[in-house]
């Protein structure tokens, strides 16, 4: 049974046996394990064995280790602290090598310094670089700053005269408060001029409101020192009277005591210029002393100018005592000698010309006074006989007597020493020459090599002539390459050639000076090829002019020199071509006449042009050309070619004057500041900024520019925490020398502390300098300095730009204030438009950016050394968050005009034509302002509701205006920018644009300079020079908000300075307004005005002038208004009104604002203003020079010779006695006819009347 159910006895068996075989195989399998199990434990009892091994193996090795650890554990601590001492020792060499660093540099520097001075020794005779530059602009009416010392250098000989010194003294007492005149009256030589110098060296402090001199040798003279005393008081205007009077005025307005020297007033008659100064009512109310020297007799001076005897001081010769102390002074050889010296006084009659004269001579030969005595006593008493025997002038006094006897043997001296030099006759014929030129300032290059075509000798050193001349004190230096000769003894001289006598002649002499001076003027930059090669854009633009300083002293003695041969022509009653070279004669005519014309003195000038014109006709040598001569101007002088002569006569020679003086006191100039440097330098390594930034400044104040001395003050600045001082600075340092790398390192530094301060602007700008210094100094990336101080900068992203493609994919993939460097080269592209921030930086002399079709940017865009060329699409940056800074960039892009526009008639530079319009028509409507024709230009730079932040560019030649800003929103700075040459407004706000204008220059724009409106926004002109444009200086209509313009520079503009119209508020203050085209200030249409502390001056029609003003507002308020031809201020009667009900007055050329019913001015709130010399002026024809004696062109019989000389009718300057001498002249003449009537006369066809149809013919050739 198995639970509980049978079980089958077979299967039971089975059940059986299988439980056996089971069994059996259990043991089986049991001893099996046994023996398995024996044999694992034999195995694990061997490995345990081994692993023991193994174990006591690890020990062993690890014990070993543990020795070597702890082995290398004691040489890591011996090689740590072997480190930590070369730490130190490495700290210590790098702070050596910091201070053998700064020693290089300060050996460097001394090196410098040392070869500098090195260079300056060696090269003394070289060109200076440079001058120190004017610190303002000089203009026509620039006015010198400071008191005005005008006095001559002083007499280190003078001596004597104590009581005259002390009578003049006391009248400069007696005219505290009020006006007096002193009068020095004596004979020539006497010492009128030194005394007056002498007082005026000890007494100067005595006038606080200046020292003035003037000449009254003549009139001429008279008005050409005068003028230059109105130049430096401001005063000086083209029509001499006018000059002269608003002179006056400025002298009379003078608050402090002055003193006006009037020197050598000896002729005969004074004219009525000098009467008026001398006599006139002004002085009445004046505070002043006025000091005349003269020849005059004291009776006689008291006479013609009203003064009481006490005021007059006739200066005598000098007492024995103190002729003695002259000589002693002037020879050395008094003592022990006085009896022979006081002789000697006696004889010469004290006159301290002679004494002089005779000192030098006893100097230069070394000869004892008592030899000299007995031949001056010899010389006088065959001199005097001469002079019995002639019969000369009667009453010739002893002293003249004297002056002529001490010429003589110093010429005769003079003479024999020049042989023994090898020097031949030039030292004689100098000195005759120069008594026909002027008495001063007769340059060395008047000593040439005509002088010694007479003996044909070798040219000598023109130096050592002078110096030979100056030893006999004949002739003073007058500077280092310049000397001067007293008119007395160039009238000695004149005396001298005009005896008969078979040796040298006046006229030889005069064909000598001739010669001379022609070949001077030859070799001396002329007036008109400055005028020729002038193509800059404006006069005033040229900081550093060529220089016609030479030319003008050529010419200021070609003066003198034309009133000689007219003279001398006049009495021998010649033609001058009879007896010198025309081609000569006829330069110096030319020249005196182009300088008589920029010196205002237009009559004479038109008097040259008349005597050059008639010698031209009469040189044979000039008949065969076509062509005039190229020197010739045409008097009178274009506005253009007077400005430009006259700027360029006052730029410093290339080749100064005093050369060796200049060098001297540059290396000076140069050590004082090294040393400043140096001690600059020290005070910073001690850490004391100030101190140190105060030796740098002064350095800079001598420096003629030293790029270090800008960078270490730079440093200084940024020490101290003004940064955008030391901005400033490093930027002056780049422009003195590029890539200077402590300038850039700096100037990012400057730019980091700006943006810290608040400055969000100078962001991009920042990035741009940090890729630029890292780009010319890879080296910053591993300076500790350059990281710790920008550490906090997130990572740069540069690109460098090669070319064009490149650009374009830049363009196309440009990350997130990426900077791009463009390398130098020219990169064109059809389209340039960015929407991510970015700095664009040309690197070396900058790169040329070319858009032809779109240039727009959309995002905030740094430039810098970017030039946008002509041809180039305008610049667009518009959107509200959209802003460009550019920084010396060129602009001169945008779409071009009309050449004539808005006045276009289709002429050459049309350009509707090229853009498929038809040509522009403007027949009928020209000089019409309501309309206009031609194809209008745009800007190169256009802010359309963005902003703008230009500083130092140029911005030049644009299509339509230079820089236009509009749109409620848009703002434009622009700053230390040159706007100039632009085809319409040099920057023009409008529509809500806002513009500040701060340091520019802005000129010759072919609109307005600056032109403010309609609507625009509030705007900041400030601190520019706006001149030479041809429409106004600053021109605002239609302006709601508020204007300043304020301390600006407006002159020779078109027709206004500053234009105000329809309904402009404005505050205008203290700018200087004046030689605009018309008015000063126009203001008109509803405009409302502050017009405070100005200066308007010199404006060609007047003042200010108010149009129809309506409800208006003007306010004048302590302006200075003065020196115009017109009146000061011009405004309709305020009676005056036109009511406008039912009819418009715009066809009457009237305005009539909105709200207004008829036409009406209020006039102006007038307060503290000062007026003077505001009157209508005229011109008054002065004495001219007598016309050369001529005659017969062909034939030469004298006009006193023919009852009558016809002109030719063609050229109307050639002279004829009868009609045959016209036809055998014709021939010859037939070329240079043609020449002068193309240049002198123009043809005008006339219309005949009806009553001159039958008796009027043809064609009238007019002058």
């Amino acid at each position: 049974m198995c639970m509980g159910c049978p079980v089958d006895k077979d299967l039971m068996q089975l059940v059986t046996v299988e439980v056996a075989n089971l069994e059996e195989e259990l043991k089986n399998l049991k001893t099996t394990s046994e023996d398995e199990a024996k044999k694992i434990s034999n195995a694990l009892q061997s490995f345990k064995d081994e692993a023991d091994n193994y174990f006591k193996q690890i020990e062993e090795k690890q014990k070993e280790l543990s020795a070597a650890i702890s082995d290398n554990a004691g040489d890591i601590s011996k090689n740590t602290k072997r480190l930590d001492g070369c730490d130190e020792s490495i700290s210590l060499l790098e702070e050596r090598q910091s201070n053998l660093e700064e020693t290089v540099v300060s050996v460097k520097d001394k090196q410098v310094t040392l070869s500098s001075e090195v260079g300056a020794l060696k090269t003394e005779q070289s060109q200076l670089d440079s001058r120190v530059r004017a610190l303002e602009e000089r203009t026509v009416n620039a006015v010198a700053g400071g008191k005005i010392v005008q006095v001559p250098c002083r007499n280190s000989c003078f001596c004597g005269r104590r009581n005259e010194l002390e009578a003049i003294a006391a009248h400069t007492r007696n005219c505290k408060g009020g006006f007096i005149h002193s009068a020095i009256c004596g004979l020539g030589g006497v010492g009128k001029t030194s005394l007056v110098v002498e007082f005026l060296c000890q007494h100067e402090e005595d006038y606080p409101g200046g020292i003035f001199w003037i000449s009254g040798e003549n009139n001429q003279v008279f008005q050409r020192t005068l003028n230059e005393v109105a130049r430096q008081l401001g005063t000086f205007q083209n029509d001499f009277s006018v000059s002269l009077s608003n002179t006056l005025e400025c002298l009379k307005r003078q608050e402090d005591l002055w003193c006006l020297v009037v020197d050598n007033l000896d002729e005969l008659e004074m004219s009525p210029d000098m009467k008026k100064l001398l006599t006139g009512h002004w002085k009445h109310k004046a505070g002043g002393h006025i000091i005349i020297t003269t020849r005059r007799e004291v009776v006689e001076i008291g006479e013609d100018l009203g003064l009481e005897e006490e005021y007059c001081i006739e200066l005598k010769c000098l007492t024995s005592d103190e002729g003695i102390q002259l000589l002693e002074m002037r020879t050395g050889k008094v003592t022990g000698d006085e009896e022979h010296a006081r002789k000697l006084v006696r004889e010469l009659g004290g006159l301290p010309l002679a004494l002089d004269q005779a000192g030098a001579y006893i100097r230069c030969l070394k000869k004892p006074i008592k030899e000299y005595l007995k031949e001056y006593q010899k010389q006088r008493l065959r001199l005097l006989k001469k002079m019995k025997a002639r019969n000369l002038v009667e009453n010739t006094s002893s002293e003249r007597l004297a002056v002529h006897t001490t010429w003589l043997m110093n010429f005769e001296h003079i003479a024999d020493l020049s042989q023994e030099l090898d020097l031949g006759q030039a030292p004689t014929l100098v000195m005759q020459i120069c008594a026909f030129f002027g008495p001063d300032d007769i340059p060395y290059q008047l000593i040439n090599q005509e002088i010694y075509k007479e003996d044909h000798s070798t040219m000598c050193d023109q130096a050592e002539v002078v110096s030979l001349l100056t030893k006999f004190s004949l002739f003073q230096r007058y500077s280092t390459n310049s000397f001067s000769v007293h008119r007395l003894v160039q009238e000695v001289i004149r005396s001298e050639l005009r005896k008969e006598t078979d040796s040298v002649s006046e006229l030889d002499i005069l064909s000598y000076a001739v010669r001379v001076l022609h070949f001077a003027l030859e070799h001396a930059l002329s007036p008109a090829s400055v005028c020729q090669s002038f193509s800059e854009d404006a006069v005033f633009s040229l900081d550093n002019p060529p220089s016609l300083h030479l030319w003008s002293k050529l010419a200021l003695h070609a003066t003198y020199l034309q009133e000689h041969l007219c003279s001398l022509s006049e009495k021998q009653k010649v033609s001058l071509n009879s007896f010198l070279c025309t081609d000569e004669i006829i330069r110096i005519f030319n020249e005196a006449g182009v300088f008589f014309a920029v010196s205002q003195e237009n009559i004479k000038a038109q008097e040259m042009q008349k005597l050059k014109l008639d010698l031209l006709v009469n040189n044979n040598a000039a008949q065969d050309s076509t062509a005039l001569p190229d020197y010739f101007l045409d008097i009178p002088l274009r506005d253009r070619e007077c400005k430009l002569i006259s700027h360029c006569m006052r730029q410093p020679p290339t080749d100064c004057d005093s050369i060796q003086e200049v060098n001297a006191s540059q290396m000076e100039k140069e050590k004082e500041v090294n040393h400043l440097r140096e001690q600059g330098n020290l005070e910073v390594k001690h850490n004391r900024f100030t101190e140190a930034l105060k030796l740098y400044s002064k350095a800079i104040d001598l420096s003629t520019g030293d790029y270090r001395l800008f960078s270490n003050r730079s440093l200084c600045y940024l020490k101290l925490g003004d940064p955008q001082k030391a901005l400033e600075d490093c930027d002056k340092c780049l422009s003195l020398k590029s890539n200077f790398p402590k300038a850039f390192i700096r100037k990012v530094w400057a730019l980091d502390e700006l943006v810290k301060s608040g400055s969000t602007e100078r962001v991009a700008q920042k990035k741009a300098m940090m890729a630029l210094a890292l780009h010319l100094d890879s080296s910053l990336s591993c300076d500790k300095k350059w990281s710790k101080m920008f550490q906090d900068e997130p990572g740069l992203t540069t690109r460098e730009v090669t070319n064009e493609s490149q650009l374009a994919f830049a363009l196309m993939n440009t990350q997130a204030c990426e900077t791009l460097l463009l390398h130098e080269g020219e990169y064109n592209l059809s389209h340039f438009i960015t929407f991510t921030d970015l700095q664009i930086v040309g690197l070396g002399q900058g790169a040329v950016l070319r858009v032809k079709e779109v240039f727009g940017i959309f995002s905030r865009i740094y430039f810098e050394n970017i030039a946008l060329p002509k041809g180039s699409i305008g610049l667009v940056c518009s959107g509200k968050d959209v802003a460009i800074h550019m920084v010396h960039c060129d602009i001169s892009g945008g779409s071009s005009s009309c050449e004539e526009y808005p006045e276009c008639d289709g002429g050459p530079g049309c350009i509707a034509a090229s853009l498929g319009k038809p040509t522009c028509d403007r027949s009928g409507k020209f000089g019409d302002a309501s309309t206009k024709s031609g194809v209008p230009g745009f800007p190169g730079l256009c802010i359309a509701n963005g902003s703008a932040q230009i500083e130092n560019c140029l911005v030049h030649d644009c299509g339509g205006g230079g820089i236009l800003v509009t749109g409620e929103g848009s703002q434009a700075q622009v700053r230390r920018c040159e706007v100039y040459k632009n085809h319409q407004a040099g920057l023009e706000a409008r529509e809500g644009g806002k513009l500040v204008a701060m340091e520019n220059r802005i000129f010759n724009s072919g609109f307005h300079g600056i032109l403010i409106g309609p609507n625009a926004g509030e705007c900041n002109i400030d601190g520019n020079k706006i001149f030479e444009n041809a429409f106004e200086g600053i021109c605002a209509a239609r302006n709601e908000r508020e204007i300043a313009i304020c301390n600006n520079h407006i002159h020779h503009n078109g027709p206004f300075g500053i234009s105000l119209d329809e309904d402009s508020r404005l505050l205008i203050s203290k700018n200087k307004i004046f030689e605009n085209g018309h008015w000063g200030i126009l203001a008109k249409s509803r405009t409302s005005a502050i017009i405070r502390e100005n200066l308007i001056s010199n404006n060609k029609c007047g003042g200010i002038h108010i149009g129809e003003n309506y409800s208006g507002c003007i306010q004048l308020e302590s302006n200075t208004i003065r020196d115009h031809s017109g009146p000061w201020l011009q405004y309709p009667d305020e009676k005056y009104s036109i009511p406008c009900d039912g009819f418009s007055p715009e066809p009457l050329g009237y305005y009539l604002p909105p709200g207004e019913n008829q036409i009406y001015t209020h006039p102006p709130i007038l307060s503290q203003n000062k007026i003077f010399n505001n009157r209508e002026g005229m011109n008054h024809p002065r004495e001219v020079v007598g016309r050369i004696y001529n005659g017969c062109t062909f034939c030469r019989r004298s006009k006193d010779e023919v009852q009558r000389l016809l002109k030719c009718p063609k050229c109307h300057i050639a002279t004829y006695c009868s009609k045959e001498c016209q036809k055998k002249h014709w021939p010859s003449h037939r070329a240079l006819c043609r020449a002068l009537k193309g240049r002198y006369s123009i043809t005008v066809k006339m219309v005949p009347t009806m009553s001159q149809e039958l008796s009027l013919n043809g064609y009238l050739e007019v002058i």
